[in-house]
């Protein structure tokens, strides 16, 4: 996707009717529900269909989300996951069909999300997933194996020292690994959202208005 397509489907949204339609709501963040702020959102992968996320909790546990932007037919318009981020960004229909207008012509207003405070349900994929033994070590699981007798998960790599060497054996065999996913997100803080996009907004008119 180059970046006039996220505007031609942001242009394609008809603001005049009702857009319900359009809603589906350091150390990293781990499977569970989360509050979280967004500390910073990278556009420059927009071209290429992806938006980049990173939520914090007020621990400072992070975790990056990149997010395809459309849907893989463009006709259907932007992705489950994108669409629930504005869910819990911007969960208006006036500040939702302002946000479409806008970007149309200006997909910058993408960074105006950075600061706002939602609510991730985040949840594993199905694979073999890190283990810490708690002796300092690491090793693959997939809990979908496990021993009969003890009901616990049989290793599926050797323990390793390093987080990476697990995760490079799972690739050598080829196996599956599983991976953390964003599966909802839901609005915590509507009013205070609403108040930073509006603020968002008006710097972004302010702009265009002194760049002519």
């Amino acid at each position: 996707m180059a970046s006039n397509a996220f505007q031609r489907a942001a242009a394609a949204v008809d603001t005049t009717k009702n857009l319900e339609t359009t809603l589906p709501g350091a150390s990293f963040l781990d499977e569970g529900t989360h509050d979280v702020t967004i500390i910073a959102v990278d556009t420059s992968r927009l071209d290429d269909n992806k938006l980049e996320v990173i939520f914090a909790d007020e621990s400072g546990k992070q975790f990056r989300d990149s997010m395809f932007v459309l849907a893989q037919d463009e006709k259907e318009g932007f992705g489950f996951n994108f669409r629930w981020l504005l869910a819990g960004c911007i969960p208006n229909q006036k500040a939702l069909a302002q946000f479409y207008t806008i970007a149309a012509e200006n997909p910058a207003v993408l960074e105006c999300f950075t600061g706002m405070k939602m609510r991730l349900i985040l949840a594993h994929g199905p694979g073999i997933r890190l283990h810490s033994t708690g002796s300092g070590t690491y090793v693959g699981i997939d809990p979908a194996i496990v021993d009969e007798e003890t009901g616990k998960p049989i290793p599926q790599t050797a323990e390793y020292a390093a987080i990476k060497d697990v995760f490079t054996q799972v690739k050598a065999e080829n196996k599956k690994r599983s991976y953390l996913r964003n599966q909802r997100i839901e609005a915590t803080d509507k009013e205070t959202n609403l108040a930073a996009f509006a603020a968002a907004v008006a710097a972004l008119t302010s702009a265009k208005s002194s760049a002519k």
